[in-house]
């Protein structure tokens, strides 16, 4: 399981689950610092917890969960749930990132040698500069061995190099 809450990513009308956070500028335009939000009356009757308590509980330290699709390509966010909120009916151009998002969508695999803990059906790896689409590649890994699932390179490659050599060392044996 991976630790924190996933970010959301929209493609062709689907949510997928994003395991990289990318942030944002506090200081935007489009962004503003949401209300707090009292619980509402049905979040105790079917069991939920109201998302104030979600949002500040320990699954999600940054206080916010964002969602983010990609338009003619470009990165955009178009959402921000929590402590932060996007202007209604707006979403902000991600200029401020460049890096490798991966994003997985369908049923969960249990993967024992995935290092973010989470592997989907079908995952793709999209590669930004600066918010604009490089390139998008889609996998698909049902059916697949742990030796044969993408590892997303860090912005970091003294990590990446050293989540490698860990993750070669891992017993796979069942």
């Amino acid at each position: 399981m991976t630790a924190q809450a996933c970010e959301l990513f929209i493609f062709e009308e689907e949510i997928w689950s994003m395991d990289q956070r990318s942030g944002f500028p506090e200081g935007h335009r489009l962004i503003r610092r949401a209300r707090p939000v009292a619980p509402a009356p049905a979040d105790a009757a079917d069991g939920a917890l109201p998302q104030r308590v979600w949002i500040e509980s320990s699954a999600c330290w940054r206080g916010y969960v964002g969602t983010w699709t990609v338009d003619r390509g470009r990165l955009y966010l178009v959402q921000l749930a929590g402590r932060w909120r996007v202007l209604e009916g707006k979403r902000v151009f991600a200029s401020w990132y460049s890096g490798e998002l991966l994003v997985g969508g369908g049923q969960l695999l249990h993967q024992p040698r995935r290092a973010y803990g989470l592997t989907h059906e079908r995952e793709m790896v999209i590669v930004v500069e600066q918010g604009r689409v490089l390139s998008m590649r889609g996998y698909d890994n049902r059916g697949k061995s742990p030796d044969e699932l993408y590892i997303p390179q860090s912005r970091h490659p003294r990590r990446s190099e050293k989540l490698r050599l860990f993750l070669e060392q891992l017993d796979t044996t069942p």
